[in-house]
């Protein structure tokens, strides 16, 4: 039996969110790639910890349930961020496999199915040699229970990143029904490393 309903995902890793399920879709409508926005000029990457640099790298589940989602691996970064295409497609797939991650890690072997459809993929203005990305999208989950399965979806997702050859940032996901105009949520004031390069 498959049922929608709300679904309590909020305690994840690094962020608090509170979000609302219903029934998933089936389909997903192919991204808009916006043409580059011009930010604020800002000719440095934002202050940042390497130290602090944290991101879902959850276990493979235990137990009987062979269906269970296994994590994924993050994508390797690209040799250079001067291609503005390549850079918008590094960030997407890396807050692909966070984004599963993060459901592997807090569902654990509950979760059986996942997909992320993203809405937009919206570069900005950015330092020589790096890339920001703004990334609006929603996400279907369907996670087991003793008497079946329940399935649901996010509300609108935006999260922006800050990607050069040292590092990787990522904003806190704001939870919106409109895109905000501007850089926002913005990586140079909210955002966090959540990978650092040798």
């Amino acid at each position: 039996m498959v049922t929608g309903g709300c679904l309590d995902v909020g305690g994840r890793t690094g962020e608090t969110e509170s979000e609302v399920a219903t029934a998933p879709e089936t389909t997903a409508e192919p991204p808009t790639v916006s043409g580059t926005e011009r930010a604020t000029a800002r000719n440095a990457p934002p202050e940042y910890d390497c130290s602090a640099a944290s991101r879902p790298e959850p276990a493979s589940p235990t137990g009987e349930n062979a269906d269970a989602l296994r994590p994924v691996a993050y994508p390797t970064r690209p040799d250079s961020f001067a291609d503005s295409d390549r850079g918008t497609e590094y960030i997407e797939a890396y807050e692909r496999a966070y984004r599963h991650n993060e459901l592997v890690a807090d569902r654990g072997s509950s979760l059986v199915a996942h997909s992320l459809s993203l809405r937009d993929a919206r570069p900005y203005g950015a330092p020589d040699g790096a890339a920001v990305v703004r990334l609006t999208y929603t996400y279907t989950e369907v996670v087991s229970h003793s008497d079946g399965y329940v399935a649901g979806d996010s509300p609108q997702i935006i999260v922006t990143y800050y990607a050069d050859e040292s590092v990787v940032i990522r904003t806190p996901p704001l939870r919106s029904s409109d895109a905000p105009d501007g850089l926002v949520p913005d990586p140079w004031n909210s955002g966090r490393p959540v990978e650092c390069f040798e």
